[in-house]
């Protein structure tokens, strides 16, 4: 004779089972794959063995306990088997993928940097891209400009000292 805390699934209305566990299971197995879907397919597996199995299936006295162990059980194993699946990147893929970040942050920091520069005077500006983009000393600058070499030292420091006070350019420059 069965043991009174061991039941089997033919005395159980298979339907009314599903009925009553189904979207708290989802819902569960949803808390640990955190997709719908695979939540859903997960709880779909574990009542198709129930079913397949139902003449020998023993649940012990709580189905409720029973159901969401097994529920657990089957999301912890399909982490695992996704987590096994997954492969890691060829060092040439990271790689790239690296230097791919690299030269969008270089842009996004030129694209801060011509920003900020725009909202200098027109000579400061001038200045500065002279001696820092085009690599010209301060005479050729001064030259070029038609000052002299004290008024190019003096439109970079005012250019530097608007740079280092902006506010989009305050995560590239160290404050005192």
């Amino acid at each position: 004779m069965q043991d009174k805390e061991e039941r089997s699934l033919i005395t159980n209305d298979f339907e009314t089972l599903f009925g009553r566990y189904y979207k708290p299971l989802c819902a569960a197995a949803f808390t640990y794959v955190r997709n719908r879907k695979d939540a859903e397919d997960i709880v779909q597996q574990l009542f198709v063995r129930i079913w397949e199995k139902r003449a020998t299936y023993k649940i012990g006295s709580s189905e409720k306990n029973y159901l969401f162990s097994a529920t657990r059980n089957a999301c912890l194993n399909h982490l695992q088997r996704v987590k096994d699946r997954m492969q890691p990147l060829p060092a040439e893929i990271e790689e790239t993928a690296r230097q791919a970040m690299e030269v969008m942050l270089d842009e996004e920091k030129q694209r801060i940097l011509m920003l900020a520069l725009n909202s200098l005077n027109e000579r400061n500006r001038q200045a500065f891209e002279m001696v820092y983009f085009e690599n010209m000393s301060y005479l050729e600058t001064a030259r070029a400009l038609d000052v002299s070499v004290n008024t190019v030292k003096w439109h970079l420091k005012t250019a530097l000292s608007c740079l280092r006070n902006h506010p989009l350019l305050q995560d590239y420059f160290l404050k005192k």
